[in-house]
């Protein structure tokens, strides 16, 4: 979902499997688990919704302040919700598949740029010499999606067994980094060397 739906749509998708969450805690088909690092991640939502308050513009700040805190509450529904292998699986396969569509339409998103200097209509839909951005809007956004996956992409690698696992998950990390140097963006380069180290 995060590739596709705005950050609104996602703040709202987030707050509404938070309250479906909690609701099966309450009659007790669900439980919740709390670790010492929890009560940091709450006592950071807390400060970033105190920060968007006292702030002088409160309309402007507060409501950054609260799409930031609705999406905190995605690493709750995370820790206490993803605890199975396979579970982890399945998040890690759609967190692959997410980021090969993104990085597939930034290429083409590239493509596409370079064949509007020969063809006129095209130059309407993508402005040449423009960093791609895919479904985000943004390079630079996009490029931090990226670098966010290849920590996951490098453990996705070295744990195939087989050959051809090893080899697609290898495409798949040199497809990533591709495509966060295609953002332009700098510091995402930096930070993808860094992961990779």
């Amino acid at each position: 979902a995060i590739p596709f739906f705005s950050i609104k749509l996602l703040c709202i998708a987030t707050v509404y499997v938070f309250a479906c969450y909690l609701i099966k805690w309450t009659i007790g088909k669900r439980t919740l688990k709390f670790e010492y690092l929890d009560v940091f991640v709450i006592a950071t939502m807390a400060l970033i919704l105190i920060r968007g308050l006292i702030s002088k513009n409160i309309q402007v700040t507060f409501k950054g302040a609260l799409l930031s805190a609705s999406l905190m509450l995605a690493y709750f529904l995370i820790s206490n919700l993803i605890r199975s292998k396979e579970w982890f699986r399945r998040c890690m396969a759609g967190l692959v598949v997410s980021c090969t569509i993104t990085s597939i339409i930034g290429i083409s998103q590239m493509i596409i740029g370079r064949l509007s200097a020969y063809v006129p209509e095209l130059s309407r839909i993508f402005e040449r010499g423009q960093s791609v951005y895919s479904t985000f809007g943004d390079p630079t956004v996009f490029a931090q999606f990226l670098v966010a996956l290849i920590p996951f992409a490098l453990v996705r690698m070295m744990s195939k067994r087989n050959g051809m696992g090893k080899f697609m998950s290898f495409l798949f990390f040199v497809l990533v980094f591709v495509v966060i140097c295609l953002t332009s963006s700098l510091p995402a380069v930096i930070g993808a060397s860094a992961a990779i180290l």
